[in-house]
């Protein structure tokens, strides 16, 4: 509250300094505002697993009146064109069907606050989009609205929440096409969610080298190879995830150090790769834990992914697998990995949310991918190119329901 009032203070001693120089220039001592505008002009609401999602705010006079003063309310959906315009925000308006908002406020008598602002959203399905409400203020007496802060924005986040499968070795599955893909990508990345389930609680990544994520390659050491455990650290313990790709390989950390990964715990990894710098990057629930370098110019090649090839051991859920065709950054790493994004994504690759629910034989990929329409879903028990290695059991081992 402090720094608005000495923003809007600073503004209003502004004015009345021009008008001393210039008399035409009227002097501004009051304004309209919306609270917390000037804070960054978007706001993020989870929407609400049932019903309708609420969102509040007030609208605030810089110094109260003798009078009421009713201020005009808008669902605006420019405000959210001219932001995205201005700051590639990549923001879609919801449907005012879904929006149910008052068209006036008022900000009673020798206060500086109205009541709350209550405006309702009705459920509907975002397919991985950012959908937000624009809201703008606008005067209707004769005291004018601040401009930058008549504005605000709030994003409405729909947070993961689905059913994951549990993986084992016998469960495993290859993306279609089985092979030659020939996709050679300079920038990459690969995300997902998962987390170890021990098949003994007392003896957890007692295993090594059981793989999670397969990027197989017809070019020597070019994909990638992603796995729980390696004996690089002189230690029995497999409690940290290595990724081996481009000829070298790094990892989580050396669990003596106090970076061991906990069994029945949720993570989010990452996995970018820079071709133009030869530059690989590692994280851990959105933030960067490694990095790797090799040669510049040399593009990512994958002919084939395959998915829990072997889990020979332990079980592991896991859930929301996205390849990109482009190096993501942390922030978008992290501010997307607790939310679906939008399946018409065109740097989507492949996109497996892994939600489909007891019983289903398939993993869907979601991903539109316009410029060669390739379906890269996936059987449970399906690895041909390893001649019955995946053991061939056509369904998961189990299916839990979870929020992220």
């Amino acid at each position: 509250m402090k720094k608005t009032f000495r923003l809007l203070a600073f503004s209003f001693v502004s004015a009345a300094l021009m008008s001393c120089e210039n008399e035409a220039l009227p002097v501004i001592d009051n304004m309209i505002y919306i609270n917390g505008a000037d804070a960054g002009r978007v706001g993020t609401i989870d929407m609400a697993t049932e019903g309708d999602t609420e969102l509040q705010f007030t609208v605030r006079l810089a110094k109260a009146v003798d009078h009421d003063v009713t201020v005009s309310i808008a669902i605006d959906p420019q405000v959210i064109e001219d932001y995205n315009e201005r700051y590639q925000g990549g923001y879609k308006p919801v449907e005012k069907s879904n929006i149910k908002a008052p068209v006036l406020t008022t900000i009673p008598a020798g206060s500086v606050n109205s009541n709350p602002v209550v405006v309702k959203v009705s459920p509907f399905e975002t397919g991985g989009a950012k959908y937000a409400i624009g809201v703008k203020v606008s005067s209707t007496g004769d005291i004018p609205v601040a401009e930058e802060t008549s504005k605000f924005i709030f994003y409405l986040m729909k947070p993961l929440h689905q059913m994951v499968p549990m993986w084992k070795k016998d469960c495993a599955a290859q993306c279609l096409p089985y092979t030659d893909w020939g996709m050679e990508l300079l920038n990459c990345t690969l995300e997902w969610w998962c987390r170890l389930v021990p098949y003994y609680e007392s003896r957890p990544f007692y295993v090594n080298n059981q793989c999670l994520i397969h990027c197989t390659s017809s070019k020597e050491n070019n994909g990638m190879y992603v796995r729980f455990g390696d004996l690089v650290y002189g230690s029995y313990d497999f409690n940290y995830l290595q990724v081996k790709t481009m000829g070298g390989q790094f990892d989580t950390g050396n669990p003596a150090d106090g970076k061991g990964l906990s069994a029945n715990t949720w993570y989010h990894f990452a996995v970018s790769y820079d071709g133009t710098t030869g530059e690989s990057k590692l994280y851990q629930d959105g933030q960067l834990v490694a990095v790797f370098s090799s040669m510049a110019g040399v593009p990512m090649y994958i002919d084939a992914v395959r998915l829990a090839q072997n889990m020979s051991y332990d079980y592991v859920e896991m859930c929301q697998l996205r390849l990109w065709k482009t190096t993501r950054t942390e922030a978008q790493i992290s501010n997307n990995m607790r939310s679906e994004v939008e399946y018409t994504d065109k740097d989507l690759v492949m996109y497996l949310p892994m939600n489909e629910g007891p019983g289903a034989k398939v993993i869907n990929d979601v991903a539109n991918d316009d410029e060669n329409e390739t379906n890269h879903s996936a059987t449970f028990g399906v690895i041909p190119s390893l001649s019955g290695d995946a053991g061939g059991k056509y369904e998961a081992h189990g299916w839990n329901e979870y929020a992220f």
